[in-house]
């Protein structure tokens, strides 16, 4: 595994977009080409040049590194390694997700459709909405009737949390799963700084979710859905995609523009000494972290 900067080297165009396999990296622009491992393939009249040495235009590697069987591209060489700085998340994480080694990448994601892949919300606001459950039973009724909240809990560690539902319903108002299927519970972690991964009840599966800074007032998302097939429960990505999705938007997007009102200073966050699903330990975490990024 091998990862590049997006960039030819000729005249900084894009190199490639989407996701997908190819034999070579061919640049739109100029043609010029590289091997998968970034060595220059091909440069048009290259040969024609005395003192031209494809040596010198190799595609600069990315660091690249593995957790929990997930890929992390890292632009910072001397940044410590993402092991060291999630102790225990990887061993949470294969612990809670029945047949982890076995799941695949699917085809679609939960959150595919256009107007849910860039939210009108600062990312510290969508990563505030997903790291507790404060707000399930007001804004989210029909999740919480799926998770029994009494169940709920906190795992916070160093610069990862995890909240968990181990009891939960399938006779319920989000979506209807079976008492056999593999997955009987409801997990959530978060990993700094913008990664965020969900197991839900139904048939094997985990979501993994990226929520990237798009402008100070925008955040896109990027995922993968992972299964042990490509076939996808229509009722529980209907939930996903329709109701509970446009749900957090709504939400996030709210909390921005009441941001911007001069009347708002500061609020307080709600925790309790149980850690239960209903109380802010997540959120408090993750902004001692944010003013540990920015040394405040």
């Amino acid at each position: 595994m091998r990862a590049f900067f997006n960039v030819c080297r000729h005249r900084a165009h894009r190199l490639l977009e989407g996701a997908g396999n190819t034999r070579a990296i061919v640049c739109p622009y100029h043609a010029w080409s590289y091997h998968n491992d970034g060595r220059l393939r091909h440069a048009k009249f290259a040969n024609e040049m005395p003192s031209f040495s494809p040596e010198e235009f190799c595609l600069p590697p990315v660091r690249l590194e593995s957790l929990g069987g997930l890929l992390f591209v890292n632009l910072d060489p001397d940044a410590q390694p993402i092991q060291t700085l999630a102790p225990g998340f990887e061993e949470d994480l294969q612990s809670l997700v029945p047949q982890f080694d076995a799941l695949m990448p699917m085809a679609t994601f939960a959150f595919d459709s256009p107007e849910s892949a860039d939210w009108s919300a600062n990312w510290k606001v969508v990563v505030d909405n997903y790291v507790e459950c404060y707000h399930c039973h007001q804004a989210h009724p029909a999740l919480a009737d799926l998770m029994e909240m009494t169940s709920y809990e906190h795992e916070v560690q160093e610069r990862w949390a995890r909240q968990v539902s181990r009891s939960t319903r399938t006779d319920n108002k989000a979506y209807r799963f079976h008492a056999n299927d593999d997955v009987q519970i409801a997990a959530y972690w978060y990993l700094w700084p913008t990664t965020s991964i969900w197991l839900v009840p139904g048939d094997a599966n985990l979501f993994v979710l990226s929520m990237m800074p798009n402008g100070h007032e925008r955040t896109a998302f990027s995922g993968h859905r992972y299964g042990l097939s490509q076939s996808v429960d229509a009722e529980r990505s209907e939930y996903l995609n329709a109701i509970l999705g446009p749900e957090d938007q709504s939400l996030c997007e709210s909390v921005q523009q009441g941001l911007k009102s001069r009347s708002y200073n500061q609020g307080r966050f709600m925790v309790d000494a149980a850690k239960s699903g209903v109380a802010e330990h997540g959120v408090h975490q993750f902004h001692r972290l944010v003013m540990d990024a920015l040394k405040v």
